[in-house]
């Protein structure tokens, strides 16, 4: 899919996740983060804690985030949102790093609301790969509630 696509795409689930659209900088650049500033090993086992739907998030990571937020409050995101297999920002992060690896699929419809569902490639941010913690595969998200409807772990490192 071309890039313009899915950017369009993503402006608007941030806009239904109550992130702020000057975030997705913030967003790509904490994707595409190949280090940290602590010892990789620290950093995914002292310095992690859980957020919503359980996904490990750096410690502080998801306080600056709600703090950047100026288009609503956590409360505001629809329920179907905070149940997740990776945080939305990984999956904004992945979509805009991959457009060639999302694709609309007109028979696949969202078992709640009956819209088209996006299928992307899923790949988790470079950090975890470096932390060997990474993870990818296929994963169909529906926009319109929004909410991650699937997720198959097809590479593991």
């Amino acid at each position: 899919m071309k890039k313009e696509i899915v950017e369009a795409l993503v402006r608007d689930l941030m806009k239904k996740l109550c992130m702020k659209e000057e975030g997705l900088d913030d967003i790509m650049h904490d994707y595409t983060a190949k280090s940290s500033q602590v010892p990789i090993f620290r950093h995914c086992i002292s310095d992690m804690v859980f957020d919503q739907g359980n996904a490990l998030r750096p410690e502080g990571e998801q306080e600056r985030k709600e703090k950047a937020n100026s288009q609503g409050s956590a409360d505001d995101v629809p329920e179907s949102a905070r149940k997740v297999f990776f945080p939305w920002e990984d999956v904004i992060g992945s979509m805009m790093e991959h457009p060639d690896k999302v694709t609309l699929h007109w028979r696949d419809v969202c078992p709640d609301c009956g819209k088209r569902l996006i299928h992307l490639e899923f790949w988790s941010p470079h950090w975890t790969w470096r932390a060997l913690c990474g993870r990818s595969g296929p994963m169909t998200i529906c926009l319109d509630c929004p909410k991650q409807v699937s997720f198959d772990l097809a590479i593991m490192n």
